[in-house]
């Protein structure tokens, strides 16, 4: 077993996904400069997993329609996990530093959080 930061013990498993992925990391960042100067569509999903494809869908497609093609004039970017209302705020707060256009959000207590975080960017809910 390999010691992780912070003392944790790293199966091989964990430690070949992890450096596995530090072999992405160069072309993600080339992926992140391509969107400089594209607008940005900030989602807020309050579940602890990302949306089901069918809803995602739904909202690319309704993008699409209104002209905007994700990855060519858009760049989503979606924000899901959080287990309380400060990672939540956590969310906001990073979206609010990426300069989204607009922040999508989704249920309840999610646009309370975007409006006590956010007082700029406006709100979809």
């Amino acid at each position: 077993m390999l010691t992780a930061p912070g003392g944790h013990f790293m199966r091989r498993r964990e430690f070949s996904t992890l450096m596995g992925g530090a072999a992405l990391w160069p072309l993600m960042a080339r992926a992140q400069d391509s969107t400089a100067g594209m607008p940005k569509v900030g989602i807020l999903w309050p579940g602890l997993a990302a949306p089901q494809p069918p809803r995602m869908a739904s909202f690319t497609q309704g993008l699409k329609d209104s002209g905007f093609i994700p990855g060519q004039n858009v760049f989503i970017e979606l924000r899901y996990g959080a287990k309380d209302g400060r990672e939540l705020s956590a969310f906001v707060t990073e979206l609010v530093g990426l300069k989204a256009a607009v922040i999508v959000t989704v249920g309840d207590f999610a646009p309370k959080t975007v409006q006590d975080t956010n007082s700029t960017i406006p709100i979809v809910p």
